[in-house]
């Protein structure tokens, strides 16, 4: 079974901060991540490759229930390669920041059937100035000028506004700034900490103190019982308390 860590206030805070002294960059992606619950490819794009399993002892590509579909062979799950493929998120988007939060293609939303609409994820008026001042001035992916937020200042350009990714990097620099934050933070199990802890932290926050309810429609969840798989278990100190306090009441 994989070995998994939850995430406590102090390690979230302490790692943010490791990563504000370090990069803007970085500790925007993490704030972005965490505030928001997003999913780090919502935030950043998911990977331009897609895996292809493969069946070693027939070379066939395709497999149900762990088994090649041809020769009902076991399928390691290692084996297999990446090919270069078109990504299935964009991540968050220049043109679709908005002043109360930011236009979001989430998971699901290329499907054919039944796709995940674009949904307008809140954030603090204070990140969204961050997310701005980061921005800055910037080559714009859709007139290839360089302008602001403000437009294009190139004459006889009909781009209005500048178009592009907030953030342009690659998942497994994403994983190496994390664990070199966490690490310096003292996160005691920094190798198993990794972007998706941190919508595990954020979600299992809004669950605790609003109900499972928002936290479901926060995180952007089709089901509760997906929901629920998120939510940490409360730690004993806060289970004692609990009772505690609830025991008070028949005294």
């Amino acid at each position: 079974m994989k070995r998994e860590i939850n995430l406590n206030p102090e390690q979230v805070k302490g790692t943010l901060i490791q990563a504000k002294q370090t990069s803007q960059r970085d500790y925007l992606i993490l704030k972005t991540t965490t505030i928001g619950d997003f999913r780090i490819g919502e935030v950043i794009g998911s990977a331009p490759r897609l895996w292809v399993p493969y069946c070693p002892s027939c070379g066939w590509h395709f497999f149900s229930k762990n088994r090649c579909e041809k020769c009902q062979t076991l399928h390691p799950k290692k084996a297999g390669f990446w090919v270069a493929s078109e990504p299935n998120l964009p991540g968050l988007l220049i043109e679709d920041l908005r002043d109360d939060g930011v236009w979001t293609r989430m998971k699901g939303w290329k499907k054919k059937k039944n796709p995940t609409p674009p949904k307008k994820k809140s954030l603090t008026p204070e990140l969204i100035a961050e997310l701005r001042q980061f921005i800055g001035i910037r080559l714009c992916s859709g007139c290839n000028h360089k302008h602001d937020l403000k437009g294009c200042h190139v004459e006889l350009c009909k781009c209005e506004v500048l178009q592009g990714k907030i953030f342009d990097i690659s998942w497994s620099r994403v994983w190496q700034f994390l664990h070199t934050y966490s690490q310096r933070a003292g996160l005691v199990d920094w190798k198993l900490n990794h972007s998706h802890r941190l919508r595990h932290y954020m979600t299992t926050q809004v669950g605790r103190k609003h109900g499972v309810l928002a936290a479901r429609d926060i995180a952007g969840h089709k089901n509760l019982s997906t929901t629920n798989r998120y939510l940490a278990e409360t730690p004993e100190e806060e289970k004692r308390e609990i009772i505690g306090e609830l025991a008070g009441v028949l005294e």
